[in-house]
């Protein structure tokens, strides 16, 4: 058995059963002093284990994504939490259910299965909205999520208006570098930021991007392998704060900054 954060938790609330026996001693006329002192003593003790623990423990956040191009994302997410205060080491995984004998179908068997097998303290469930409205994205990962239960870990929705690939077309140096090309100086015909979120095909257009920043022509420009590429892309960038102007990053970053301060991951 896997040791989870949330077992120590329940270790605090040892008191309410004693204390029950405590009142069973008064009724029965005997000294209950001792057995209160030991009671907030052992609740004191587990509070006092459980900081400590989140505290010299890494904060493990799994990512359940649509596919696996999109675990370029976890650099991403891993920026959101340390920019918003999260001050113990960081462990992603990415919940790759590909691998499995029997992967799980519908998004809720998906969820439950993630994080049986990728054990955390935090959830992202990533959802491109496409062509949908991302609200409805976002009530669908809610509804599914409900018939999850019970799931301990918080967990927060990651709805890019279009695809993912829309955020990583921002950074003219980090697709040079990508590329292979850091050098190059043709110069790439990269969207406005304004324009990012509302491009029909954000995912095409990075990868002819990516082939073009490569330098490369002919049969070796069109057998360019630009999986691996996006993913450097996410890794080799210094940050993620030029995206703050798209509306679902804003949305994300704020779900991430209030579960930051409500589990008090931002505190020594």
């Amino acid at each position: 058995m896997r040791w989870r954060s949330h077992n120590l938790v329940h270790f605090c609330h040892i008191s309410t059963p004693i204390k029950y026996n405590s009142a069973v001693q008064r009724q029965a006329g005997r000294p209950t002093r001792g057995i209160d002192a030991t009671v907030s003593q052992i609740a004191r003790t587990f509070k006092s284990a459980l900081n400590w623990y989140r505290q010299v423990s890494d904060l493990r956040f799994t990512l359940l994504s649509d596919g696996g191009s999109d675990r370029a994302l976890i650099p991403v997410l891993r920026w959101l939490l340390i920019e918003n205060g999260v001050v113990r080491p960081i462990q992603p995984s990415w919940a790759d259910l590909r691998g499995l004998r029997r992967p799980p179908k519908g998004l809720a068997n998906r969820l439950r299965t993630a994080v049986d097998y990728w054990p955390c303290e935090l959830l992202f469930v990533h959802r491109d909205a496409e062509r949908s409205n991302p609200e409805a994205r976002r009530e669908e990962i809610r509804n599914a999520l409900e018939q999850a239960q019970p799931i301990s870990s918080p967990a927060l929705c990651v709805v890019p208006v279009r695809m993912l690939e829309a955020w990583f077309l921002s950074n003219e140096g980090a697709i040079r570098e990508a590329a292979g090309n850091p050098n190059g100086a043709h110069a790439l015909d990269l969207p406005q930021m304004t324009r990012i979120e509302s491009m029909p095909d954000p995912k095409g257009v990075l990868h002819e991007v990516l082939r073009e920043a490569s330098g490369l022509s002919g049969r070796r420009r069109r057998g360019f392998n630009v999986g691996p590429a996006i993913h450097r892309i996410a890794q080799i960038s210094d940050g993620f704060s030029h995206l703050r102007t798209l509306p679902a990053f804003d949305q994300l970053e704020r779900d991430v900054r209030d579960t930051v301060v409500s589990e008090g991951w931002n505190q020594q």
